[in-house]
């Protein structure tokens, strides 16, 4: 073939896979980087003014990018819960570079807590795993009562909204007597495989004890079981100690972030299946007080880039190589 040719349908070929919209191979997640607080000391999602939904804390950020946008789906909550009629909803802040981001305070909060006595009332808390599917966006979530923590998904045609919440909820519910007998989502995409749906999620025997990664399956992002492994026990056991799991998809398969009950064992889990995983290299987060809570990695202008949770704000870090200079 002639190398003119030969280049130009090669360009041709790239420009088509860009105009129908086909994903770009993972990236790759240079494990021996640092994780950076940037801007250091500064929030990039506050809490709102005194009254507001969002006034007592913003936390549990999840991001998902669309068009060169990136959507900021966190959970907030208006006041103490010791006090009567607190709640914890969820909103939507909106960026275009990954470090400006705009509250939607017209739609906000975009997803709210059931009627009394439902099983999301009064929680409805930790956005993930944004997927869209046949023109239809879905957004998990997790709902809790005086009983239960369950997981529950809303869908909408636009990601500003409206979203309605299944009528099917809770989509993954709890198993009385068995491992995972509360749960609620990871701050994790929804991973596709074939024409199969993945869903991490954080089964707990007791509220916030016996904590371990289970995975669940759908063929239509609403009908749910656990994936076969995760029946009758963990994909990452409880004696592992990671609680929640930030994870997204690269080129060396996928790779998590730990959520500790001690920030000191944080640490990078790995993955070719979603079902076999092993824990990598612990990791130090340069941050101005603990980051918490963690976003699963996102790219935003060439920089890999997570979201947490500090003081009840939403900050940032840039992974950054050990000499700073990321050119």
């Amino acid at each position: 073939m002639n190398p003119v040719r030969l280049v130009l349908s090669g360009f041709c070929l790239l420009m088509l896979c860009i105009s129908v919209g086909v994903a770009a191979e993972p990236a790759e997640l240079p494990l021996d980087w640092e994780w950076v607080e940037t801007p250091f000391g500064k929030p990039v999602v506050d809490r709102g003014p005194e009254g507001a939904w969002d006034h007592y804390a913003v936390d549990n950020p999840y991001v998902y990018a669309e068009d060169g946008k990136y959507y900021c789906f966190f959970e907030a909550q208006d006041i103490p819960g010791s006090q009567p009629d607190w709640h914890e909803r969820i909103g939507l802040a909106i960026s275009e570079d990954g470090l400006n981001w705009l509250k939607q305070d017209a739609t906000n909060p975009i997803l709210k807590e059931g009627p009394a006595g439902a099983w999301d009332n009064p929680i409805t808390k930790l956005p993930a795993g944004v997927v869209k599917r046949d023109g239809l966006y879905y957004l998990f979530f997790s709902g809790r009562n005086s009983e239960a923590k369950q997981v529950g998904v809303a869908t909408a045609k636009q990601l500003t909204g409206p979203w309605t919440k299944s009528k099917d909820n809770p989509v993954l519910p709890r198993r009385v007597g068995k491992w995972d007998q509360f749960v609620t989502t990871h701050p994790s995409p929804v991973f596709q495989r074939g024409d199969e749906y993945f869903l991490l999620y954080r089964g707990m025997k007791g509220l916030f004890f016996d904590e371990a990664v289970g995975l669940a399956v759908s063929k239509d992002l609403v009908h749910w079981e656990r994936a076969s492994e995760s029946n009758t026990q963990p994909v990452i056991p409880v004696k592992a100690n990671v609680r929640s799991l930030a994870a997204a998809e690269t080129s060396a398969g996928y790779v998590g972030i730990s959520q500790p009950e001690k920030l000191t064992e944080r640490r990078y889990w790995q993955s070719n299946d979603l079902v076999n995983w092993e824990a990598g290299r612990s990791i130090t987060i340069k941050a101005s007080v603990a980051a918490e809570t963690l976003s699963a990695p996102f790219q935003a202008k060439g920089q890999w880039i997570i979201l947490y949770e500090q003081k009840d704000r939403i900050y940032r870090a840039v992974l950054t190589p050990p000499d700073g200079n990321q050119e």
